[in-house]
């Protein structure tokens, strides 16, 4: 690669990625509901789990099957096609969607890095797609959601500020992550070479026109019909100019025109469009902003108004232009500048009919600024402020100084005050940097006009009067726009410190928050959190310059330097979190009670501010404490409470009220206030009958405990020697916890006022957790005598629930029953119905129960008997249990060294066997039957565990069999609940008792017939069933009555025969000659034509992608067998 080499190391551009795609990500999220929701936050908890304990492939797994399942949620709920839609917008939708969700899964695969070890081009290659595609689609959703937020009118105009930022942040000339310097280029001061750069510059100009035309698209897309006015005309070339004037202006805006063509050709692009752009731009501006909203101050009749307008605006512009590209020093006369100057001045003082007196007032100040622009002298810019600022203090005293109004509560004359105040430093600000006043005072001005600015907006802001707002929208965002370019030219330059520039940033971030929710004020809260979360990716960059509380910079193990914190720092840092969400507890909830449409509970409160606290330590734990198990563990234990405390939503104490009592500052240490109180959810006491009482669901509590003592005992990291034993130790420990919490948690909310089947379903569930915990962990650490005990655990386990469903059969006495028979006979009868339908619930919760508790053991004792089988176990033959894990000469790959344990793993999981004859070396498929000595039987006899297999193999059967029950209970398409309950068969193992010949070639043909008897057995029925009933005994009657299931039998006979042939070569794996499933696969298709049902359409489709793929299958086959010979 020409002094470029590939270097496995962390992603560099993971807060770039997360600031473009997590605000989407949240979206979608809220958009698909909790389904969605809970999606992600259980695939991510999942992945965590495997990767926590070692099996990197199956987190990889568990996070894409999350982003495809989360993307079919949102497809198949219809959350992105809600109203009236187009359908073409709603396609548009789906294809971003899906396309965020995929760059998602993208971002995750790079954090793993076997993947860059493994697979350095895909790395690489997947590195340029995320860091091309993510700004494009993160603009797309993120215009959908402000048109849904702010409406479509303004949606484009708030998308402006957000479209150079992407830009900025991912269109530029980014090095690669995986990208080393070999040679003296390493050094600094040499440019990286074209294929080091990660983001190219043909992916640059698309990402560049993206964000120039998707306002522009956006407005005509929403505006289609009413583009006849000079409105449009106006916003249209604000909306195309805005964008591409920003990115321009920045450094190096044009890189990608410096590589395609030459950097003359790229400075000639840049100064030609800077140009035309700030034109439109300006032209848009007055017909759009300045004559709308200020035209009734402007004295002149049109149109000699907007002749005045135009010459002080674009005079000005010009003006302004020739200073900071410095043509006025280096290429115009002497005396020009001063002249444009001269000319705006003048017409503004005519445009907004100043009195003869005052006249003089703003061109001679604009006569000290031409002067100032061609020789700085302090004295003449004091001048020009103090001029300037007197001609501002008459507007406001003239136009609003005789209102007696308050806003808010404050006077009219206050509010011109402050403002005629925050504009005497923004004018000496230029000044002061340009004459290179101290630093300490060029931060302490600008400090205070961010405060200022911030406190003044937010009260003018807040205090809007219906639809129409006393201070626009507009004003906030292009106020902390100029406020946030003007901080970072001043830090560019060295004028502003550090730290000065990053409470700035702040301060303008979070005055635009107010813009999202305008009914309250949220400025002050924003700004607490942003100077709380931000300091470990603003504050503490990985630079040179020496912070206070900063070490110097270390290096961790990829050799990169990293800033250090010391610990004491670190909690500070975390405290002052605490501190700043609780301070804004009440815009949480404010923004809650905002996008759920009523009052949040308090457990969704506490929750979302937990997941806060959990972003902002995971932001300092990825910057200083990158490799303290501790510290992750802590912040994923906060993040999985938050989560759970959202989904769950469990019961908090309602005593008190929302009375706070008096301390200062407006301090309130309750969670709500009177304004402020959240919606606490009980059971409604009329609904459920005297017997349930009135319910507050407290068992959630056992379940959240339950999570985070298992996700503690797991991610305790790797020991060896004793240390592995105690931690297996521990980890059984609090399984065993776990387990008695859940069972509690089922008890008590699935059966309330039965403490008979409440006991059984506790010790059943309590049986599992130790039924699993055992066989879990070593002998060594676990000893001969607890093994020895697990028969009776299954034992204990097989007779809990059957006692359970006897018990809701019983008479028994019932809660409500004395208040039922003292109220009469009416009250008798109905109540005996809710009873009836209480123990029918009971014993629907008793089979879901015994269902998830035999999926636990079947799958406990599945991946037990894979285990025992050895690395040799997931092999189907010599060619690949010898040579398929060696390379082309004979060494092992870098795929088979990194990962080959886990694939067997997880491929004996799907379907291995530890059958007598089998060996490490010995492949399933050539024991000729159960009978012989084979290593891994004896290894589980010696063990005491000669029986798992065929225990798991019940476990797997009455999994499936109660899985049916319920499905039948609550499900009305059987068919859907057969394909989804016909995975758990790969959990069937080949013992010596139910399954002999079950071998590892063979674990598919299980569930295959399963699901072709099952949806033969539906038809069948759903075909009988939907003959009409006619009592008339004639011959008429009976042929009609035969004619109408005769298609339907013909159907179900028609697709019998491929799935039949389907199931015997996956059991045999013999040859079929080529012509009968060719003529076989086809009836499928009249299948489908003749039948109605839906199981019926089902079994045909599956016969036809069966018939297809055997036909691959057995082509497959063919061509491995012709490699061998």
């Amino acid at each position: 690669m020409g002094g470029v080499r590939f270097a496995p190391g962390p992603f560099a551009y993971n807060a770039r990625v997360g600031l473009a795609l997590l605000p989407p990500l949240m979206i979608l999220a809220n958009c698909g509901g909790q389904l969605v929701l809970g999606t992600l936050l259980v695939g991510t908890l999942c992945a965590y789990i495997l990767d926590a304990t070692g099996v990197k492939e199956g987190a990889l797994a568990s996070l894409w099957g999350t982003m495809i399942l989360s993307n079919l949620e949102l497809i198949l709920t219809g959350a992105l096609s809600e109203g009236h839609r187009p359908t073409l917008l709603t396609l548009l939708l789906t294809l971003a969607s899906t396309c965020l969700l995929l760059l998602t899964g993208v971002w995750a695969t790079l954090q793993f890095r076997w993947i860059q070890v493994t697979s350095p081009a895909a790395a690489v290659s997947l590195e340029r797609l995320l860091l091309t595609a993510a700004g494009p689609v993160a603009a797309v959703l993120l215009a959908w959601w402000l048109s849904v937020a702010v409406g479509p009118s303004l949606a484009p105009f708030y998308l402006l500020p957000a479209l150079p930022a992407l830009y900025f942040m991912l269109g530029r000339a980014l090095v690669s992550s995986f990208h080393r310097p070999a040679g003296p280029e390493s050094k600094a001061g040499h440019a990286p070479p074209a294929s080091a750069l990660a983001v190219g510059p043909t992916e640059a100009l698309v990402a560049f026109l993206v964000y120039t035309l998707l306002p522009a698209a956006h407005y005509l897309g929403t505006h289609a019909f009413d583009l006849l006015h000079w409105e449009a005309l106006w916003s249209l070339m604000l909306l195309v100019s805005v964008p591409p004037l920003v990115m321009l202006s920045g450094h190096r805006g044009v890189w990608w025109a410096e590589e395609l063509l030459s950097a003359r050709d790229a400075r000639i692009i840049q100064h030609a469009g800077q140009a035309l752009a700030g034109t439109v731009a300006l032209a848009g501006a007055q017909g759009r902003i300045i004559m709308p909203s200020f035209g009734q101050y402007i004295k002149a009749p049109p149109p000699w108004n907007h002749v005045e307008v135009s010459v002080a605006l674009f005079g000005g512009a010009l003006a302004a232009a020739g200073v900071l590209s410095g043509w006025v020093r280096r290429r115009l006369p002497a005396g020009t500048s001063s002249v444009m100057v001269l000319l705006a001045a003048a017409a503004v003082s005519v445009a907004v009919g100043l009195p003869m007196w005052l006249t003089p007032a703003p061109i001679v100040a604009a006569g000290c600024l031409a002067s100032v622009l061609e020789d700085f002298d302090p004295s003449i810019y004091a001048a020009f402020v103090v001029l300037s600022t007197a001609t501002g203090g008459w507007l406001m005293r003239h136009h609003f100084g005789f209102l007696d109004v308050r806003v808010a509560g404050v006077p009219l004359s206050h509010v011109n005050a402050g403002a005629l105040l925050l504009f005497l430093p923004a004018l000496a600000l230029p000044g002061m940097v340009y004459c290179r006043a101290p630093r300490s005072a060029v931060a302490a001005a600008m400090l205070a006009q961010a405060a200022g600015e911030l406190l003044l907006e937010e009260h003018l802001f807040t205090s809007g009067h219906g639809e129409e707002h006393l201070y626009p929208p507009w004003l906030v965002v292009a106020t902390s726009v100029a406020g946030a370019a003007g901080t970072y030219a001043a830090e560019s330059s060295g004028r502003l410190p550090a730290v000065a520039a990053w409470a700035l940033h702040c301060a303008y971030l979070s005055k635009s928050a107010m813009v999202l929710l305008p009914e309250v004020s949220v400025a002050k809260e924003a700004l607490a959190l942003a100077l709380a979360v931000s300091p470990p990716v603003a504050l503490y960059g990985a630079s040179t310059r020496q912070l206070d509380g900063a070490r110097p910079l270390s290096r961790d193990r990829e050799g990169l330097q990293r800033a250090s914190l010391g610990a004491g720092a670190a909690w500070l840092h975390v405290l002052g979190m605490v501190v700043a969400l609780a301070y804004a507890r009440f815009s949480f909830f404010d923004v809650l009670r905002r996008l759920v449409g009523a009052a949040p509970s308090q457990a969704t409160v506490l929750g979302v501010m937990a997941l806060g606290l959990a972003l902002g330590c995971a932001l300092l734990v990825g910057r200083f404490f990158p490799f303290s198990t501790s510290a992750r563990l802590g912040v994923t234990l906060v993040g999985v409470i938050g989560a759970l405390l959202v989904l769950l939503r469990p019961p908090l104490p309602v005593h008190g009220g929302a009375k706070c009592p008096h301390l200062p500052f407006g301090l309130c240490p309750r969670l709500w206030d009177a304004s402020h109180v959240p919606d606490n959810q009980i059971d409604d006491y009329a609904i459920y009958g005297p017997a349930m009482g009135v319910r507050r669901h407290w068992p959630l509590w056992l379940l959240i405990l339950a999570a985070v003592l298992m996700l503690g005992a797991l991610g305790g990291g790797r020991q060896a020697g004793q240390r592995q034993a105690a931690r297996a130790a521990i980890r059984g420990g609090a399984g065993i916890a776990a387990g008695a919490l859940v069972g509690g948690y089922v008890a008590l909310e699935l059966t309330p006022g039965m403490p008979a089947i409440q006991l059984l379903i506790f010790a059943s569930t309590m049986a599992t957790a130790l039924f699993v915990c055992i066989l879990e962990l070593p002998v060594a650490v676990a000893g001969l005598a607890p093994v020895a005990s697990l028969p009776w655990l299954i034992a204990v386990w097989a007779a809990c629930l059957p006692l359970a469903l006897l018990a809701t059969y019983e008479g028994g006495a019932d809660p409500g029953g004395a208040a039922a028979e003292a109220a009469g006979a009416t009250a008798r009868d109905a109540w005996a119905v809710v009873s009836e339908e209480r123990r029918e619930t009971s014993r629907a919760a008793i089979v879901a129960a015994a269902a998830s508790q035999a999926l636990i053991l079947a799958l406990a004792m599945k991946l037990r008997v894979s285990r025992a089988l050895g690395p040799g176990g997931a092999s189907d033959g010599p060619a690949r249990g010898q040579a398929g894990a060696r390379g082309a000469a004979g060494k092992p790959s870098a795929f088979t060294a990194g990962s080959m344990g886990a694939l067997q793993r997880v491929a004996g999981f799907l379907g291995s066997s530890c059958a007598p004859g089998r060996s490490a070396a010995a492949p399933v498929d050539r024991m000729a039957g159960m009978s012989g000595g084979g290593g891994a039987w004896m290894k589980l006899a010696a063990e005491g565990l000669g029986w798992l297999p065929t225990a798991g193999n019940a476990a797997t059967l009455l999994c499936f069999v109660t899985g049916a029950v319920l499905s039948r209970w609550f499900m009305d398409r059987a068919s859907l609940s057969v394909l989804s309950l016909a995975p758990v068969l790969l959990l069937l193992n080949q013992d010596a008792y139910l399954l002999p010949n079950l071998t590892q070639a063979r674990r598919y043909a299980p569930l295959a017939a399963a699901v072709s008897s099952a949806l033969v057995a539906i038809s069948l029925v759903e075909a009988v069933s939907s003959a009409p009933v006619d009592t008339g005994s004639d011959v008429l009657t009976v042929a009609r009555s035969s004619q109408s299931s005769f298609f339907p039998l013909l159907a179900v006979g028609l697709a019998v025969p491929s799935h039949l042939m389907l199931v015997t070569y996956l059991w045999t794996r013999r040859w079929v000659p080529a012509y009968r499933v060719a003529l076989v696969t086809p009836l499928n298709i009249a299948s489908l034509l003749m039948t109605g049902g839906d199981s019926g359409q089902v079994l045909g489709a599956l016969g036809l992608a069966g018939g297809v793929a055997q036909f691959f299958m057995m082509y497959s086959s063919k061509v491995q067998g012709l490699r061998m010979v």
